[in-house]
């Protein structure tokens, strides 16, 4: 930062910030006779006996930079105005400054000052007075004006550094300022300064970053207190000519004006900044809790404030939202807790759709959630549920829930694409679109894990549809007909299906072989010879006896046409009424409408549904029991 800054003595326009860190102000008579003033004299050079001691002066690296002032001999007075006096003394590292000044006086007559300030300048060249072009390294908070006669003692302030010079070599002064509302140097004009008996600080020709937050903005603009936020975006760029190595941190802040610093409520959220090549800039975008104060806040973000990395210029290191969020109370908030989860698979193949997941969320606040969250559900490779995990793509929206009033969420979610062992976990409301009580207990997770094997275990549906003028169910699991008969009435689904394997070759073998499901159509069997019927099987018993009746495969009406493999599935363990499939497998059910009680209108059901299937059974159709097995 590189400012003119003027010389003047007018009172101030207006009052500052009454902020007086480190100072203390005490009552001293300026109109003394030259007696006293002699003996004050001789005071303070007694006390700074220990004169002009340089504790450090790195020329090196500008990061570091230290001098320690004492006067020795009869102090610098600037009579009838305000007045630097006893010692002085300042430290620089690593993006701070100490400014250090053992007495400012107000030496006036009468009246009152403007705010003061101290600051510490490097200048090209030496300075005398009047306006001077330089870099201003650090300045101290605004202390408020002092009245005639009264002066501030042992001033000790830590600030950020505000700018390192570039290479070359620099004289360093200790500047008070006073206010008075001109247009240079944020209003202040220097009033008094000292030297340093070393002045000069020399810097190499070496060169740095300088991390700039160039853009900040808030996803809101009303929240209540301690709301977590769901979308903050921050964007920092190096404005430097040398890459700024890792190890910044960008923190967000709270503040009641548009000036952002340590000072303001600091929201316990940052983002961690990467290296950084010069002109090169990296966003960060995320939650950020709200403050607990209700009030009207300016969201800002700061940059490197604990100066880890080193960089020329820290006066541009904070960056503000604009527009200012209204922060609100409430007596009480929701509290959407998953309850559990599960799903009912423990072997699954890489991508496969499994439509066992089942979820219960809970409202345990005291107050009732609005509709707008959503459960979204994640692989994770621990029990830890979060962002981070591996999102299935499926999710379910929750309505709106009472205290205390739950909801569960049942349906297919798709497995992970990559193998290994997975717990399955869902994460309710995780933008914090729903304000809460408690943002903790939004995550849940099944304890038992879930294998996914590589290969081609895909699946897929096998849809049941009705013809009602025909009174005929009939299925597929073919893609091209299952778009063909949805675009044609009156085929209808049913409603129900159940998966199917799409290949012949399973992952494992812990349900024995897979086994092809053939279709056949018998031609002309049903309604005098109007209809025909499909038959569906992979009992190789029932393969072979079909294959018998029609052994050159002739479209002939009334012979078992062989239409080919419609999908895969397993052998039941026991086939047929009684029967029963491998654990980790479902039974399909087969009944037909056929024989003495249904003359001349054959057609066959296939049902995962035991109910449905019990159903028919009591209407008449002839129970068959299961005919092969298919996955959860």
């Amino acid at each position: 930062m590189n400012v003119t800054a003027a010389n003047g003595l007018s009172a101030h326009a207006r009052l500052r910030s009454a902020a007086q860190r480190g100072a203390h102000l005490t009552r001293h008579a300026v109109q003394v006779s030259r007696q006293l003033f002699v003996g004050l004299i001789l005071f303070l050079a007694a006390a700074g006996a220990q004169a002009q001691i340089a504790l450090e002066s790195n020329g090196a690296d500008p990061s570091i930079h230290q001098y320690d002032q004492r006067v020795a001999d009869t102090p610098k007075v600037n009579p009838g105005n305000i007045s630097l006096e006893g010692s002085w003394a300042y430290t620089i590292s690593s993006g701070t400054v100490r400014l250090q000044a053992g007495v400012i006086a107000n030496r006036r007559s009468s009246g009152v000052s403007g705010s003061l300030r101290v600051e510490l300048w490097a200048l090209p060249s030496p300075y005398s007075g009047g306006s001077a072009t330089g870099y201003k390294i650090g300045q101290s908070s605004v202390l408020s004006p002092l009245t005639a006669g009264f002066q501030y003692t042992n001033i000790d302030q830590t600030v950020a550094q505000l700018a390192t010079p570039p290479a070359g070599t620099w004289y360093m002064y200790m500047f008070i300022s006073e206010y008075n509302a001109s247009s240079l140097n944020d209003g202040f004009a220097w009033v008094d300064w000292e030297t340093f008996s070393n002045p000069t600080w020399v810097i190499g020709s070496v060169a740095y970053p300088d991390l700039v937050v160039t853009s900040v903005s808030l996803s809101v603009r009303t929240a209540t207190v301690g709301q977590r936020i769901s979308t903050q975006t921050t964007t920092v760029r190096n404005n430097g000519s040398a890459t700024a190595p890792a190890g910044a941190r960008v923190k967000f802040y709270w503040s009641t004006n548009n000036i952002i610093s340590l000072a303001d409520t600091y929201s316990g959220w940052y983002c961690d900044v990467g290296t950084l090549a010069p002109g090169q800039s990296t966003t960060c975008s995320g939650q950020v809790d709200a403050p607990s104060t209700v009030g009207t806040y300016y969201f800002g973000a700061y940059v490197n404030e604990d100066g880890a990395v080193t960089e020329s210029d820290y006066s541009n290191n904070t960056n503000y939202d604009p527009l200012t969020v209204n922060i609100t109370n409430v007596a009480a908030y929701p509290d959407l807790v998953v309850v559990s989860t599960s799903i009912g698979t423990r072997l699954a193949s890489s991508g496969q759709r499994l439509t066992s997941q089942s979820t219960t969320i809970r409202n345990a606040g005291s107050a009732a959630a609005p509709s707008g969250a959503r459960i979204k559900f994640y692989w994770s490779t621990n029990s830890i549920i979060s962002t981070a995990d591996i999102y299935s793509g499926w999710y379910c929206d929750v309505g709106a829930l009472a205290p205390g009033q739950t909801m569960t969420c049942a349906g297919s979610v798709d497995a992970p694409s990559a193998p290994g062992t997975y717990y399955f976990g869902a994460y309710v409301n995780e933008d914090g679109v729903v304000i809460e009580s408690d943002y903790n207990n939004n995550t849940g997770y099944d304890p038992l894990m879930v294998s996914i094997v590589s290969g081609s275990d895909a699946t897929t549906d096998m849809v049941e549809y009705y013809h009602p003028p025909l009174d005929y169910y009939f299925m597929t699991s073919r893609s091209n007909e299952i778009a063909l008969l949805d675009a044609t009435p009156p085929f209808r689904r049913t409603g129900l299906s159940f998966r199917v394997y799409s290949v012949a070759t399973g992952l494992s073998s812990a349900f024995g072989t897979r086994m092809p499901i053939t279709r056949f159509y018998f031609d002309k069997v049903a309604v005098s010879a109007t209809r025909g019927s499909h038959f569906y099987t992979l009992v190789p018993s029932e393969l072979s006896a079909l294959t018998s009746l029609n052994p050159t495969n002739s479209a002939a009406p009334r012979l078992p046409y062989n239409e080919g493999i419609d999908s895969y599935a397993y052998v039941p363990v026991v086939e047929g009424v009684g029967g029963r499939c491998a654990t980790g497998l479902i039974p399909v059910y087969r009944v037909f409408r056929g024989n003495a009680r249904f003359p001349d209108n054959p057609n066959h059901r296939f049902t995962t549904s035991l109910s449905t299937y019990s159903a028919f059974v009591a209407l008449g159709w002839d129970g068959e029991g299961v005919k092969f097995c298919v996955p959860s």
